[in-house]
């Protein structure tokens, strides 16, 4: 887990006082399906956009666009976490240059 979520999800934490149920969500749920529609400098931001919605964040990597989708589910008893993102960087002409999606989910 890397250290900017584990800070964000104490901090969520730490604020949910006595009426904590046990689960706490990062992001929106999105569906692996269209990851696989996604096509190298052919896929553009808009396509991206039909297919996913709007990204959790936005960045820039060397120069380059990035959008990032992540649901992540926490649970403090039984499993607990669950995860799945995607990073989608972006050429100069705004066509998918790379991605990556990972998920600890059945897929």
């Amino acid at each position: 887990m890397s250290r900017a979520l584990a800070l964000g999800l104490a901090l969520l934490l730490a604020h949910a006082g006595p009426g904590l149920t046990g689960c706490a969500t990062v992001g929106r749920e999105f569906q692996p399906a269209p990851v696989k529609q996604l096509q190298i400098g052919r896929t553009d931001k808009g396509e991206v956009l039909g297919l996913f919605g709007l990204p959790y964040r936005r960045g820039v990597d060397c120069g380059d666009s990035t959008w990032t989708y992540v649901h992540y589910k926490f649970r403090l008893f039984g499993e607990h976490l669950k995860t799945r993102d995607l990073v989608v960087t972006f050429d100069g002409a705004g066509r998918v240059k790379s991605y990556v999606y990972n998920s600890n989910l059945d897929d």
